[in-house]
């Protein structure tokens, strides 16, 4: 497996035609966040509305695991951890010339380490130690 090198948390890059937000690597598994097309994200995000509306527990469905991004070439798009540590970023990967502002990348962080949220507990030992 070849390692991602030079890409420090919050950094952007594209993997087989989709956009990915960078958060931290081992010597076996990359952990990346996908950013969600503009449609697909709406979606979701009008499905995690409607189920607060109704009172459902969320908290533990990894479906409604993200973030809506707020730097300007992501605005309206979300940042999801469905998938995190299981892509296999063995080929190629572009880093893209941008960085997610500091606000995306603090509610990136703050949504991992959140006390009941579904992401992988190795991700959140690694992200912990990150100052942003």
């Amino acid at each position: 497996m070849s390692v991602i090198t030079s890409i420090v948390f919050g950094d952007i890059f594209k993997y087989e035609d989709r956009e990915y937000i960078f958060l931290v690597q081992t010597d076996s598994i990359t952990y990346a966040a996908r950013i969600l097309e503009p449609d697909v994200s709406k979606i979701i995000n009008r499905q995690y509305e409607k189920r607060v509306a109704s009172n459902s527990i969320l908290e533990k469905n990894i479906l409604y695991c993200y973030v809506k991004l707020e730097t300007a070439q992501f605005k309206d798009r979300i940042a999801h951890f469905k998938n995190t540590g299981q892509d296999d970023f063995r080929l190629s990967v572009e880093k893209l010339p941008y960085s997610l502002d500091a606000k995306d990348k603090k509610q990136i962080k703050d949504e991992i380490l959140r006390k009941d949220s579904p992401i992988p507990i190795g991700l959140k030992e690694l992200v912990e130690e990150i100052n942003i």
